[in-house]
């Protein structure tokens, strides 16, 4: 139920995903995704936003963001050794972090980031079989590894350094195995491919552009990237 409001989202069908995830709500209230689930709805409705329209989405998608932090704080404070709440928390911070970019707040888009990471490196290393993990820690570390050369001193500095190279096998695996965001985790490894050919192999990808714009061809990321690679 969970995959097929992300399903929703990918579609750009937002009432559809907001309905899915009421349902799931509803059937499971106490299913420890709900929260980050309702907030990605937001912060997708964001991305795809454009002009004067722009401020106020990734304003009220930090707003959706920071219940689901509070909501997954006091879950995990509950339940310490659950999987779930701790997958909630950690892509809830990340995503506030990603929010913060939006909205020009760097210092706390850093500390939100961070606090993702961290929180999804110390789940991952205790149950390496949470898969969904994998597509924030991929997203950070292929970002975080793409800063320029005369500025990685500061992401050193930071300590928000990351790996290109793990960023895409993480991606990958995200692909595979994610039982919920793996759509999304196919977008930012599709972009990849598609923006910096030069560190990555677009022809790996062309099966995978194929099958997700077939999937999803109301989304045009899917279809973008997928001519991009081809030209590639």
């Amino acid at each position: 139920m969970a995959r097929e409001g992300i399903d929703c989202v990918r579609r750009i069908e937002f009432d559809n995903a907001t309905s899915a995830f009421k349902r799931l709500e509803l059937r499971y209230p106490d299913y420890p995704l709900i929260a980050v689930l309702n907030a990605t709805v937001y912060w997708v409705k964001a991305e795809a936003s454009q002009g004067d329209k722009r401020k106020p989405a990734w304003n009220e998608a930090a707003e959706q963001l920071a219940k689901a932090i509070e909501i997954a704080e006091n879950g995990v404070k509950e339940n310490p050794k659950s999987q779930l709440w701790q997958l909630n928390l950690g892509m809830a911070n990340f995503f506030a972090g990603r929010a913060e970019v939006e909205r020009q707040s760097i210092i706390k888009a850093i500390r939100y980031a961070r606090k993702g990471r961290d929180i999804l490196r110390t789940l991952v290393e205790e149950y390496p079989d949470t898969e969904d993990a994998y597509f924030v820690l991929g997203m950070y570390e292929y970002l975080a590894g793409s800063v320029p050369r005369g500025l990685r001193w500061l992401t050193f500095l930071l300590d928000v350094s990351g790996d290109r190279e793990l960023g895409i096998q993480y991606l990958e695996r995200a692909t595979a195995r994610a039982e919920i965001m793996a759509p999304e985790a196919a977008r930012m490894l599709l972009a990849a491919a598609a923006v910096q050919p030069e560190y990555n192999e677009p022809c790996n990808y062309i099966s995978l552009a194929r099958d997700v714009r077939k999937k999803y061809p109301q989304n045009p990321h899917y279809s973008a990237a997928l001519q991009m690679i081809l030209a590639h």
